[in-house]
């Protein structure tokens, strides 16, 4: 599914800005994935308080978000910027695959942030 939105952010950002939208698409794609990761996270508090369980602090927390965040901007570095990234895209080309629309790569990141927020709310 990443591998997916990466591409398709990677054609639009491709029109406007040329040589950079890789790198545009590698932070699109890592900030998606941080959205959804603490959407996961919100998720997994609010479950876990209310059924009473003993969690780390706040702090330790959003520590561990963070520290998971560098992780996949990591990860997301080394896999869309070399090899790999090619063969994949030489791949894609030569397959039809349903491409996503500009307005689903916008509203992905900012749905998953108010629903986190919403979670949010409920600790």
């Amino acid at each position: 599914m990443f591998h997916n939105l990466f591409y398709a952010a990677f054609e639009h950002f491709k029109t406007i800005y040329g040589k950079n939208a890789n790198k545009m698409a590698i932070i699109y794609i890592a900030l998606t994935e941080c959205c959804i990761l603490l959407v996961l996270g919100m998720f997994f508090a609010v479950f876990l308080s209310k059924m009473h369980v003993n969690l780390p602090s706040g702090t330790d927390l959003w520590l561990f978000y963070f520290v998971s965040c560098l992780i996949i901007f990591l990860k997301n570095w080394v896999q869309y910027s070399g090899k790999k990234r090619k063969i994949l895209n030489t791949k894609s080309k030569h397959t039809k695959q349903n491409s996503y629309g500009l307005l689903a790569l916008i509203f992905l990141p900012i749905g998953s942030l108010i629903l986190a927020a919403i979670l949010y709310q409920a600790l």
